[in-house]
């Protein structure tokens, strides 16, 4: 016998399956196997106290159990068991499906036992509703990013606007296509029209693009240079000349790798503080590796297995351990994995710990342009904007 709601009663599949199961007072919900569904119970308590006097002093010789009484939250169906099974061709496809060369088929399932019994639609992928399509002759790559407007911002705090709602600063506003000679700067939103002016670089194709600085700025990769915009306007520019033009990109925050087509690696880390005038800019950095890379790929540890530490201990009683820290970065480690074709190399920066500096670049903004500073690396070229 099982007890419900205080009545006694053989128990049903469904309570069977409840009381198969341990309930202990922390579990607030309980997930059951039925047939063909899964339910979620939540535990709603109805007495507090588990044990009553009912003598007066003397000893408690009658108890009261707590009920628990157990309401349906959510149910997901399944198809099993399945009895039978059908394949055929769909009754009704969309254009933009009928030019497949290969054949859309469709299983047709008996599922399900009992109430919860019927047929099931199986579709070897989703058919979404297109809305609108158009061609793009010799697009070779794609990519979206986060815009950050100021001067739609501070337009917008002229004029009254409704409440935003959450999570609209985190929508894609730019599709950057490229193409054999030129890059296509699209901006979505109610309807995607092409942008004729902006800080993009859209006379010749991009090898890259994404944001960078917690998607506040966004980064554009070109075969020979890298700009630094945020939302349409050009924040930096650098020109980049290595004896070949850029073919590869990886960008975990705040580094961005480049790779160009004889090998070399280049990274440039993203910078906050007002040098020059300025309050965002990219550093140049660039990492000990020999030989010829053919590919590379940038990540960010979270895990805190590959975080490295720089330490230095010192013999003396008056100097503690100092421990070199970014607060920007926090406990991560940022770390490049390039293949070289005969043996892999690990370049690691922890949190920070910069690589040493060999060069500095010429900093432009959209407005003026600054002065170049003494040193000056081979390969990178100074511009005036």
């Amino acid at each position: 016998m099982y007890a419900v709601y205080r009545q006694a009663h053989s128990p049903t599949a469904i309570e069977f399956s409840v009381y198969c199961n341990f309930i202990s007072n922390e579990e607030k919900n309980l997930v059951v196997a039925g047939t063909s569904q899964l339910y979620v119970y939540r535990i709603i308590h109805d007495v507090e106290v588990d044990e009553i006097e009912v003598y007066g002093s003397e000893v408690a010789s009658g108890t009261q159990l707590a009920t628990y009484s157990f309401e349906v939250c959510d149910s997901i169906l399944n198809i099993g068991p399945c009895a039978g099974a059908s394949m055929g061709e769909p009754a009704f496809l969309s254009e933009e499906f009928q030019t497949n060369p290969e054949p859309d088929l469709e299983i047709v399932v008996c599922s399900g036992f009992g109430k919860n019994g019927g047929l099931s639609v199986l579709q070897r992928s989703i058919r979404p509703q297109v809305v609108t399509t158009f061609e793009l002759p010799g697009c070779h790559d794609m990519w979206t990013v986060i815009p950050n407007e100021m001067k739609e911002k501070e337009e917008a705090e002229e004029k009254p606007a409704p409440a935003p709602v959450e999570g609209d600063k985190k929508k894609h506003g730019f599709l950057i296509l490229s193409r054999e000679d030129s890059t296509m700067i699209l901006q979505t939103g109610q309807e995607i029209m092409e942008l004729d002016t902006s800080g993009f670089a859209t006379q010749g194709p991009t090898v890259f693009a994404g944001n960078i600085g917690d998607n506040k700025y966004i980064i554009q990769v070109s075969p020979m240079g890298i700009r630094l915009l945020e939302g349409v306007t050009q924040l930096h520019f650098i020109p980049v000349d290595l004896g070949s033009p850029i073919v590869q990109c990886s960008v975990a925050d705040p580094y961005v790798v480049i790779m160009t087509a004889d090998g070399v690696v280049t990274m440039f880390v993203l910078k906050t503080d007002s040098y020059m005038g300025k309050t965002h800019r990219l550093a140049l950095q660039k990492p000990q590796i020999q030989p010829r890379v053919i590919t590379l790929c940038t990540f960010r540890d979270v895990s805190g297995m590959f975080t490295t530490e720089n330490k230095q201990t010192s013999h003396t009683k008056d100097q503690d351990t100092i421990h070199q820290k970014d607060p920007g970065l926090g406990q991560q480690a940022h770390h490049m994995v390039c293949h070289s074709g005969w043996r892999h190399r690990v370049a690691a920066t922890h949190a920070g710990e910069d690589l040493p500096q060999i060069a500095d670049v010429a900093e432009c903004s959209h407005h003026h342009a600054a002065t170049p500073r003494r040193v000056k690396p081979q390969g990178i070229q100074d511009v005036a904007c």
